[in-house]
Parts: structure tokens; C-alpha cells; sequence
């Protein structure tokens, strides 16, 4: 994701520039939707539906900086329920070609700074670690 320099937080969010997430994929053929679902693996989850972000050392929660994912550039929430539709996906292929057809569903991702940045209730300003687990649906 590279570095965010924090700036001083005045009510509004800021954004960062979206970074590309290609997830490739390997069909047995022509899928109509495939679609993926995100969790969050941190222990305090994002009440905006965002990838939580902790201190690279201890493991603290990081307030006011976040990773939003993005689809088509619509948010993509990471919530474990909701489906991000990313469409159809691979091409039809003969018998003796079976998962050779292969695809890309390319999300983007960004911070969000909606705070001022702090892990433990002290200004932060090192490295953060965020994890999500990601689920994907072919129909």
C-alpha cells in the first residue's frame, strides 16, 4: 500500500490514491457471476465496513486510518455478509482444456483517514498491518 503521511484531521475523510488488487482467477469454463466477500481477521472490526489497520509491534488497533477496497470504484465492504458482484468471468473451452481459462477480477485499494491517527491513545505515525480473509463464489 506504500506510506500515508497523516495529515491533521478536520471532520471531513481523506482518501488516498486507489492502489490496483488484481485477484486472478482460474475458471473450468464461462461463469455467469463470480462473486467475492471479505472479512475482516482483526479482533475490533470497522464500523464503516473498512480493513482494520494495528500497529506492526503489538498488535494495537489504529483509530482514524483505514483501508477502503473499491470495485469499478464502488466500495466493496468488508463485513462477511456482503457479495461484490464482479461478473461473468473465464470463456467456455473443450473438455481437455479443464481450468485453463483464466481471468482477472481487479479491485483497488486505499486508506482513509477519518481521524486523527492514534494506537493507544497516543499519536501514531509507524507501520500498520491489516488482514482480511476473502471468499469467492462462482455461479
Amino acid at each position: 500500500m506504500g506510506t500515508w503521511e497523516a495529515i491533521t484531521y478536520t471532520g471531513t475523510p481523506v482518501y488516498g490514491t486507489p492502489e490496483p488488487v488484481n485477484l486472478s482467477l482460474e475458471c473450468s469454463g464461462k461463469t455467469e457471476h463470480v462473486h467475492f466477500r471479505f472479512e475482516d481477521t482483526g479482533t475490533s472490526l470497522s464500523a464503516n465496513k473498512n480493513v482494520t489497520l494495528y500497529d506492526n509491534a503489538g498488535g494495537n488497533k489504529i483509530d482514524g486510518l483505514e483501508i477502503e477496497l473499491l470495485y469499478n470504484g464502488n466500495k466493496a465492504d468488508v463485513d462477511n455478509t456482503t457479495l461484490t458482484d464482479t461478473g461473468s468471468h473465464g470463456s467456455f473451452v473443450s473438455f481437455e482444456q479443464a481450468f485453463s481459462s483464466a481471468s482477472t477480477a481487479s479491485f483497488q485499494a486505499r486508506y482513509v483517514q477519518n481521524g486523527g491517527i492514534t494506537a493507544s491513545g497516543r499519536r501514531y505515525s509507524g507501520p500498520v498491518v491489516g488482514k482480511v480473509n476473502m471468499y469467492v463464489t462462482y455461479d
